[in-house]
This record gives C-alpha cells, sequence and structure tokens, in this order.
C-alpha cells in the first residue's frame, strides 16, 4: 500500500495534496485491519532484497509513504 503522508485533517483554503493524505486514525485503522487478516507487515527493504521468505500461504504487505517505492 502506498500512501504520500499521514498528517491530522485539516479545515481550510489550499489542500493540494489532500486526496493523498491519510489521518493517523486512518493508518492505525488499516494496521489493526491487516493485522486481524493475518497479514505480515514488511519493510520495502525485506521485500525488494530477496532475503525475505515468508511461507507459501501467508500473505503480506509493505506500507510506504512519500512515495517510497523500488519495485
Amino acid at each position: 500500500m502506498r500512501f504520500r503522508r499521514v498528517r491530522p485533517r485539516r479545515i481550510g483554503g489550499l489542500q493540494p495534496h489532500k486526496a493523498q493524505e491519510i489521518t493517523p486514525r486512518f493508518l492505525d485503522r488499516t494496521i489493526r485491519a491487516l493485522k486481524r487478516w493475518k497479514y505480515d507487515i514488511v519493510t520495502m527493504d525485506e521485500v525488494s532484497s530477496g532475503r525475505f521468505r515468508r511461507p507459501s500461504r501467508s500473505r503480506f504487505a509493505a506500507l510506504t509513504f512519500d512515495d517510497a517505492t523500488r519495485i
């Protein structure tokens, strides 16, 4: 999952990146849901290094922020 920025909801005028922002509450709920659904949360370094080995039936998620994707 890729998120641009985590910040509290703001009220006001110019917010050009609002569609790419999530609140801390949303992030917390996302992490809890992934854990409840038995996803392993891993880093992008683990995914891209090739060293990450998971059991064949397990699922994983790598959360990235600020467009920090490597793959």
